[in-house]
């Protein structure tokens, strides 16, 4: 019997819904009928014309003992009764196919109907309609009119793009490539012209922000930068699209650096023909002075900055550099909205910052007495862990970024501020951070006759939160981490996350102390593997989902003895997770657990791994599959695949053939499969291997020992490809491959010496559904996938 080879292959495989040709159902295909137990040929459909020729013929196909051995007894060998549309290929037959081209020419090149060389930039595409295949063709230059392409038939657009990954610029769409033709290009773009000023003057700025200083416009993926040496006039030539507005470098002389929208997307610039459009920025300029409000903590430390979306936008401007310094004089672009922000130190936005107030045209400094007034408190305290103990110390983190956790506060604006990262080891578990405490607002005051206001103070309100992975194993710290609320005793004496400053009078502390107490649940048991305590050498994890659908290595089986495990986790529903390969000598991922709700510790919980068996007893084409696998010489090796259900993950499992019984592979029991068996067909192009895949079970949750036992027809063969009617060349690896996407998945490499040909095997009956594709390499003039006529095996 043939030996198996072991195959463990790492990808990520998507599978789409295939319609098979076996007529074995009452809705038969484009040309069948139901004759009351099967599907039948109806009627001949004529190949459409932007087809590739396929030629049938029974050229050079198994012609010596050893490939004649291979056609299996059971299958037709009538002549040729197929009547469907599709390419009939019998048994030993040969499926050639012959790319046709034409000549296509690039005529005129031109912006808009006007030649001009020097403005040609950017990048000549091609898509095929019929695949949605892309290729790039030529940089777009003066050497452009004149080249030639040759073009497989078929339908075709040609579009812009500057680089591979910008949104694209429609040239030409649907041009027919039937016969030899000239193609003129007018390419839509457009110049933008005008002029950057300042407040309606000449824009200027301080000698050492000439360089630095610039207008950037950007519509989708399209952006374009006007230097400070074109603010007198620019000239650029740019797609169709409404673009945005940005500024960066010195707003006005004497200034520090600024960063800001000039125009949003929502009053851009339209460009849809040429335009005539003068940017002019409008600026204002905030003053006044920085003050403590009384009863408050003294800040004369730190920073203050303005942000347009933090913390997502990048700072603006800073205000005020030290906040020994209590002036301050800021120049901003006029119409936009700026957050002020309180630093503890230079430069530590967006990591540690606390939002003060707004500033926009309505709201800004001039109209509240040109003063910033700080209301901070001071918060300190120490946190615990489990009542009273150390965090533990974190030794299997290596690199930057490694700590046992970070205290962090949220606002309920959604503000976050980093207080404090414990590093990796230390028993200082303090921590001292100044706070805002309450935000002035002006409202309605009753009390004062019409239109009278007065100022009331909201108290800000906060909890704490406690990042962290929480268990010290190797791999975790490149995860997402954990994040716990803390939690800590009020005045009556209960458990509770919120906080503010607000005494009961309404009055403000101007210090606060709180203790917080770190306390995620521990969860232990023993890990098993069909009842025996699991253990391996293996880099196994035993990994927890959340209910986001984050994964967070807890366990590494291999540092754990006798299968004893335990981790720290936050409160919370999750599913428990294998995934490693120790248990089947391959890699495998599967649900211990799912939908595990953790509210308090779990001293007992035992995680089971069960494996089953998934026995190959189906038949190819009558034979059993291991006498058919023996005997199939053109069979290179087989597996078998596993997917998943949902997933993109895949996985090859390892055929163990007994001396007697059935062939079987080795699975954990608990997740829904689909399940493949792939064969691999020898083949002389260098470094691919013909595959045909062919599902087996689809979406079944194994819970037990599994039979696959849907029997399949299959049918060897040969193909081969010309191009226009000749031998293709050139190729160093492949010239082309046949693709049948979809459940029953093919890749036929056709090799790049001699005629180009090679084995073949495909499922018995019609593959129309999804179309075959021919995906060209080298050797061919536009590296694309085409459109081959579907194709029926007997």
């Amino acid at each position: 019997m043939k030996k198996f080879s072991v195959l463990i292959i790492a990808c990520l495989l998507l599978f789409s819904v295939s319609c098979g040709g076996s007529g074995d159902e009452k809705d038969c295909p484009a040309g069948y009928k139901w004759d009351g137990t099967e599907c039948v040929p109806d009627s001949t459909v004529t190949q459409p014309d932007d087809d590739p020729i396929i030629d049938d013929r029974d050229k050079n196909g198994f012609p010596d003992e050893e490939n004649d051995e291979d056609t299996d007894e059971d299958i037709d060998e009538d002549t040729d009764p197929y009547t469907g549309e599709c390419t009939p290929v019998k048994a030993g037959g040969n499926l050639d196919i012959d790319v046709v081209t034409h000549t296509v020419t690039i005529g005129d090149v031109t912006i808009n109907g006007t030649s001009k060389d020097s403005l040609l930039y950017g990048n000549l595409w091609g898509r095929n309609t019929a695949t949605l295949s892309e290729f790039k063709l030529s940089e777009i230059n003066g050497d452009l009119p004149g080249k030639k392409y040759d073009f497989p038939k078929g339908t075709y657009d040609f579009f812009f793009r500057v680089s591979d990954f910008d949104n694209i610029v429609n040239i030409r769409e649907n041009v027919n490539v039937s016969t030899d033709l000239t193609v003129d290009l007018d390419i839509p773009l457009y110049h933008l012209t005008g002029s950057v000023k300042r407040n309606g003057s000449t824009f200027t700025v301080d000698e050492e922000f000439e360089d630095v200083t610039e207008i950037t416009i950007r519509s989708g993926s399209y952006e374009f930068a006007i230097p400070y040496s074109d603010f007198s006039g620019f000239d650029i030539l740019v797609p169709a699209g409404k673009y945005s507005v940005y500024f960066k470098g010195q707003l006005a002389t004497g200034r520090p650096a600024f960063e800001g929208t000039v125009l949003g997307s929502d009053n851009g610039i339209e460009v849809d023909d040429d335009t005539a459009y003068d940017i002019n920025i409008q600026t204002a300029v905030y003053s006044g002075t920085v003050e403590n409000g009384q009863n408050t903590y003294e800040v004369n430390t730190g920073q203050l900055i303005l942000a347009e979306n933090p913390p997502m936008g990048a700072k603006t401007t800073v205000v005020i550099e030290d906040l020994a310094e209590k002036n301050f004089s800021v120049t901003v672009i006029k119409g936009n909205s700026y957050s002020l922000l309180y630093l503890p130190e230079a430069d530590t936005y967006p990591t540690r910052y606390i939002g003060l107030e707004t500033w926009s045209d309505t709201n800004n400094p001039n109209t509240n007495g040109n003063k910033v007034t700080l209301y901070f408190s001071r918060l300190y305290g120490t946190v615990s862990f489990l009542g009273g103990g150390n965090l533990p110390t974190v030794e299997n983190c290596t690199g930057a970024g490694c700590s046992r956790g970070k205290l962090k506060l949220i606002g309920f604006d959604m503000s976050s501020y980093l207080i404090k990262d414990f590093g990796v080891e230390g028993a200082d578990l303090s921590y001292d951070a100044l706070v805002v405490r309450s935000t002035p607002t002006v409202v309605p005051d009753p009390d004062g006759g019409e239109g009278a206001t007065k100022t009331v103070h909201n108290p800000r309100n906060y909890y704490m939160v406690f990042e962290s992975h929480l268990n010290d194993i190797e791999g975790v710290f490149n995860h997402i981490p954990f994040e716990v609320k803390l939690r800590y005793l009020n005045n009556e004496n209960n458990l509770v996350s919120n906080f503010n400053f607000q005494n009961v009078d309404e009055t403000f502390s101007p210090e606060r102390s709180i203790n917080f107490n770190i306390s995620p649940f521990l969860v232990e048991g023993t890990i098993k593997i069909d009842g025996n305590a699991f253990e391996t050498d293996e880099p196994d994890y035993i990994v927890v989902k959340n209910e986001m659908g984050m994964e967070i290595p807890v366990v590494k089986i291999s540092d754990t003895s006798n299968g004893l495990y335990s981790f720290f986790i936050p409160e919370g529903d999750y599913d428990i997770i294998y995934h490693g390969t120790g248990a089947l000598n391959s890699e495998f991922k599967t649900n211990i657990e799912q939908n595990i709700t953790i509210s308090s510790n779990l001293p007992s919980l035992d995680l089971n791994l069960t494996t089953v068996r998934l026995f190959a007893r189906f038949e190819v084409n009558g034979m059993e599959f291991a006498d058919w696998a023996g005997d199939t010489k053109s069979v290179d090796s087989y597996a078998f695949l596993i997917n998943p259900d949902k997933t993109a993950a895949t996985y090859y499992l390892d055929v163990n053939f007994p001396e007697t019984g059935v062939p079987y592979a080795k699975v954990l029991a608990g997740s829904t499969l689909n399940i493949y068996l792939e064969a691999y067909i020898k083949n002389d192009s260098a470094g691919n291997r013909n595959l045909l895949r062919m599902p087996m079970l689809l979406g079944q949750q194994i819970l037990s020992d599994t039979n696959l036992d849907m029997p399949l027809s299959l049918v060897p063969f040969t193909t081969s490809i010309t191009l226009n009617g000749k031998a293709v060349t050139g190729a160093t690896d492949f010239v082309a491959a046949l693709r049948i996407p979809g459940q029953n998945r093919t890749e036929i490499y056709y090799p790049p010496d001699g005629d180009n040909k090679t084995d073949a095997l495909l499922k018995k009956g019609e593959h129309r559904t999804p179309r075959p594709e021919i995906m060209l390499n080298d050797g061919f003039n536009t590296k694309q996938s085409i459109q081959t006529n579907c194709i029926y095996v007997y």
